[in-house]
């Protein structure tokens, strides 16, 4: 249930494509900059960069399991995924509204997991929905919701 009122929270001021607030320029291409730059961290397995993009009271809801709160109980997931796994992401930002304070990014990733002890792969395609809020001079991702789609 949680999830789903987040959700439901994150999208309405997207509902229809259209956002409350009107991104300024450079707070649209820094929001933009950080959704690309976690893809690329996620990519290349580099987990102290992936972490960077994580405030430390962060939130993920992953379509397996529970909520998981806090940049130190999320840790451990990269750092398991990127020990069993070569990932390559594709990406796609559907909608992005943000004001100098608050961004909520939604879009959609095609992910592809190479198993590194037997070389199997596996594909998903997951939406997914992020809000990062500017702190200490930075984008950081406070929550991170995806599900398959």
């Amino acid at each position: 249930m949680t999830i789903l009122l987040l959700i439901a929270l994150v999208q309405a001021p997207v509902a229809g494509g259209s956002c409350r607030s009107d991104p300024s320029a450079s707070a649209s291409r820094d929001v933009r900059a950080a959704a690309a730059g976690i893809i690329d961290a996620d990519n290349r397995g580099a987990l102290e960069e992936v972490m960077a993009f994580y405030a430390a009271d962060a939130a993920q809801w992953p379509p397996d399991g529970p909520p998981v709160r806090g940049a130190a109980a999320i840790r451990p997931r990269y750092a398991r995924l990127f020990d069993e796994f070569t990932v390559h992401i594709t990406s796609e930002i559907h909608r992005l509204c943000a004001d100098e304070r608050l961004a909520i990014v939604e879009g959609r990733n095609e992910v592809e997991k190479r198993r590194k002890t037997t070389g199997e792969r596996t594909t998903a395609r997951d939406v997914f929905t992020m809000i990062l809020e500017k702190r200490d001079g930075r984008w950081q991702i406070t929550h991170l919701v995806w599900a398959p789609g």
